[in-house]
């Protein structure tokens, strides 16, 4: 098999082609970058979203998603209320009686993030989380209006 004199040796030693070349006042130009955006030239729809005004304007606070809260206590007669229930935006409006007869209760209604520590803490006999468990139990136990 014989070398072309073409053929690109791979064990040369590579080099920068364009150190070696020199610049011309043309090619610097080119290289500059343009304001232009491609994509918006092919298809008119910009390639990056431009930032909203609320962004711009940090003198407002962001609006973050209401508050998830999950009650981590006993199921209430009635089904009124379940173990483990997700409420969105705080706590639920029509368990109102249920607060002013169990004011307890409302203490059982926690962040979505601290489910697992507050879980544990309620299985943990002695623990406040324990004692607030037994205690609306009891009280659901009696019987509320």
């Amino acid at each position: 098999m014989s070398k072309k004199t073409n053929d690109i040796d791979p064990m040369a030693k590579k080099t920068d082609v364009l150190s070696e070349t020199p610049e011309s006042p043309e090619s610097k130009d080119d290289l500059q970058p343009t304001n232009t955006d491609p994509m918006k030239e092919k298809t008119g729809i910009p390639s990056e979203i431009p930032a909203s005004p609320e962004s711009k304007n940090n003198s407002q606070p962001v609006q973050s998603r209401p508050e998830r809260l999950i009650y981590v206590g006993p199921n209430a007669p009635g089904g009124i209320l379940q173990r483990f229930q997700v409420f969105k935006g705080g706590l639920p409006p029509y368990c109102k009686d249920l607060f002013e007869q169990v004011p307890e209760i409302k203490e059982l209604f926690i962040p979505v993030e601290e489910l697992s520590a507050v879980r544990e803490k309620i299985e943990e006999s002695g623990t406040n989380e324990a004692r607030l468990f037994y205690l609306v139990q009891q009280k659901l136990n009696k019987g509320v209006k």
